[in-house]
């Protein structure tokens, strides 16, 4: 069991140990994957606690349990069930600060019994890790159903993800998948923001320490809020992409 107690530190990538915060590092096969094409490391097999304080109080105090394949488990899955509901998305998809049985995907086990459930969802993630997640890592073993439903949950704020805001880079050092719409309305792309454009996350990460920009809440190429309908045909590409691979 390890433990972490929320400083806007990722529990993907850093835990809390004896008191110290302490960098995880990915150990089998799986896990070594799963960094080298989403930036994540991800323990498998692993239970964490995790506690979110505010003003030196707790404001919740719970246990993730992430399974083999780095999804977080769900709750009474039948092996004879032919029906599965694969779910994606970042933190609200994970169920963060919630118990397995209070996430989107433990009501809907109660409410049908008959659906097998998957929670690929991961914090902090967009579209762009989702697509890499399916179409490098995912097998047939992961999801032996033979009828499966995807979901992506979505909130707008995953267009500055997807579009590699100055925020969200200057948050993950560039690490989230650079991808790209061209004339021809195909996706292209998918290293690293920081391999395409190394100088780019440098000047991102600079800005963003400024006070100033982040009390205006100032952010480049989108700022949040105030979209296009252009802005959403990258995210409707890639997901139609990655959906049609499961």
């Amino acid at each position: 069991m390890y433990f972490f107690e929320d400083n806007n530190v990722d529990h993907y990538q850093r835990l809390s140990s004896g008191g110290k915060t302490v960098p995880e590092l990915a150990t089998n096969s799986y896990d070594n994957k799963i960094a080298k094409f989403l930036g994540h490391y991800i323990k498998t097999d692993r239970s964490y606690r995790h506690i979110k304080r505010y003003r030196g109080k707790a404001v919740y105090d719970v246990t993730y349990q992430i399974d083999s394949f780095g999804r977080r488990k769900t709750l009474r899955n039948n092996i004879n069930n032919k029906n599965a509901l694969v779910l994606f998305g970042g933190s609200f998809g994970f169920g963060e600060g919630l118990m397995q049985e209070n996430t989107l995907l433990g009501k809907l086990s109660n409410l049908n019994p008959k659906h097998n459930y998957y929670n690929y969802s991961m914090r902090g993630t967009s579209m762009g890790e989702t697509l890499l997640w399916i179409d490098k890592l995912l097998t047939q073993r992961e999801l032996p159903e033979k009828n499966k439903t995807a979901i992506f949950l979505f909130g707008d704020f995953q267009l500055l993800r997807i579009h590699n805001s100055l925020s969200h880079v200057a948050s993950n050092g560039g690490n989230s998948p650079n991808f790209y719409l061209h004339e021809d309305q195909r996706v292209y792309g998918g290293a690293p923001f920081v391999k395409d454009h190394p100088l780019k996350t440098w000047l991102y990460q600079l800005l963003y320490k400024s006070r100033l920009i982040r009390y205006l809440k100032l952010d480049y190429p989108l700022v949040y809020g105030h979209y296009q309908e252009s802005d959403y045909q990258l995210f409707t590409s890639l997901t139609k992409r990655a959906f049609l691979r499961l």
